[in-house]
């Protein structure tokens, strides 16, 4: 069984081809004689967003040892002018030591109290909503992760369990059941996701793998067509496309027979040209089956992102970087 964050995807950051995605981050990032950037204007929300994407597009390309010096920096850097900008590059960091195994470190990166935040070292107490909104999802979602990895299943599920009960908290304790094949859990947990504010793509997912389950191949087809059907609507979003996506590719590894039964030939052209309209290069190899790797050895787009990696080091050593501008 192979465990998913929630269905529901918000603020989706697409995979653009790397040396677009490089060159758009680069605007924000460089000094140039003839405008400010996003350092010289103090636009430090913004300058937040960009580091905490582009420490994404290095951890993509497994260049993890570039990615924690970069959100090292950018968390000392902001966190004596917005502590709540500080947060995610101090929650990245606790994904680079869960992506090296290192379990234990992870943790007080994962896990901060937005009542009284300790980040880098620094007591920062209370958290603004936003960030501390982010806070507790993460410790529900990288936290059940995290107790998977250290101690198996049922670690997740006592982690789940303890603290309040979510839309997602429902989903992973769903696939839980589904993992050990208890059918009134499944059950249970799949009339809490498909509850009145439930998400239609989630509702379709998760019957298409309990049918799996029961080994119901006619309804399981029915309720992955449905799902792939709600891409045909024109109105839906970056992140509805981006997550009935990844909500395809979960049944694929959930059952990859059926899903293949369902999406040969022409439906599956139909998933890569969804993927492709995106902009989104991770989800077009993922659907083609190949490795997603943004910045291949010896290519112009690591060269880029690297050469960028140093110009961010170099602003963000400088003193008072993030000061407001006269």
């Amino acid at each position: 069984m192979i465990f998913s964050p929630p269905m529901r995807r918000t603020g989706y950051l697409v995979r653009h081809p790397a040396e677009a995605w490089i060159d758009a981050l680069a605007v924000g990032f460089d000094r140039n004689p003839h405008h400010a950037d996003m350092w010289d204007e103090g636009k430090l929300p913004e300058l937040s967003a960009a580091l905490n994407n582009f420490a994404f597009l290095l951890f993509k390309a497994g260049l993890l040892d570039a990615a924690d010096d970069l959100c090292t920096l950018h968390c000392r850097a902001l966190i004596r002018r917005d502590a709540g900008l500080a947060v995610q590059p101090w929650i990245n960091r606790g994904r680079l030591q869960m992506r090296r195994g290192r379990f234990a470190e992870a943790r007080a990166f994962l896990l901060i109290d937005p009542s009284a935040a300790r980040i880098d070292g620094i007591d920062v107490g209370a958290l603004d909503a936003e960030a501390a909104e982010v806070c507790r999802n993460v410790a529900i979602v990288d936290g059940f992760f995290l107790a998977m990895a250290e101690h198996g299943v049922d670690a997740a599920e006592h982690h789940l369990l303890s603290g309040p009960p979510t839309v997602a908290v429902d989903e992973l304790l769903l696939q839980i059941a589904l993992s050990r094949g208890d059918h009134a859990e499944v059950e249970r947990h799949l009339a809490a996701v498909g509850g009145d504010d439930g998400y239609a793509p989630a509702i379709c997912c998760y019957n298409a793998a309990v049918a799996a389950h029961r080994g119901d191949d006619q309804v399981c087809m029915r309720w992955t067509l449905l799902l792939i059907a709600l891409l045909n609507d024109d109105t839906a979003s970056a992140d509805d496309t981006a997550s009935i996506l990844h909500a395809l590719l979960w049944l694929c590894n959930y059952d990859r027979r059926r899903f293949e039964s369902v999406t040969a030939g022409r439906v599956m052209s139909f998933l890569s040209a969804k993927a492709m309209a995106l902009g989104d290069v991770e989800l077009q190899c993922r659907l083609q089956g190949r490795r997603y790797d943004p910045l291949p050895q010896n290519s112009a787009a690591r060269r880029m992102a690297l050469d960028l990696l140093d110009r961010c080091r170099d602003r963000l050593h400088a003193p008072n970087v993030c000061a407001t501008p006269a």
